[in-house]
Parts: C-alpha cells; structure tokens; sequence
C-alpha cells in the first residue's frame, strides 16, 4: 500500500489492476477461471484508491465472465 502512496504523491491518477496475467491484486483480464476477480488485496487495494481519490481500471472481461 506503500507504493500506491508514493505513486500518488507523483501525481498518478489512474491504475490499471490486471490485463494479460493474473496477480496480487484480481485475475487477468481474459480468464477467470478461478471466480476470484479481486483477491482480498485488490479489495484494499481499490479501498485505499478510493480513499486517495484516484481512478480504478478494471478490464470489463472481469464484469463479463
């Protein structure tokens, strides 16, 4: 969460979460398989985006799957 203060702090305002490969924060854009999409992490991950004001981009594959 760290990082996403100091990025932040450097003026980003937009953050894509995943796309080609899944990771910490939701499963890849064009799978998900595992019917996770946000892990616990990428809730508090959007949680805290939201907190500082900054944009959530979340490929629509995971609103569709």
């Amino acid at each position: 969460m760290e990082m996403l203060r100091i990025y932040h702090e450097l003026s980003v305002r937009l953050l894509t979460l995943t796309w080609n490969n899944r990771n910490a924060i939701a499963d890849r854009a064009m799978d998900c398989r595992s019917g996770e999409r946000l892990s616990d992490f990428g809730v508090e991950v959007v949680k805290e985006m939201n907190r500082l004001g900054m944009m959530v981009s979340i490929p629509r594959k995971l609103f569709y799957t």
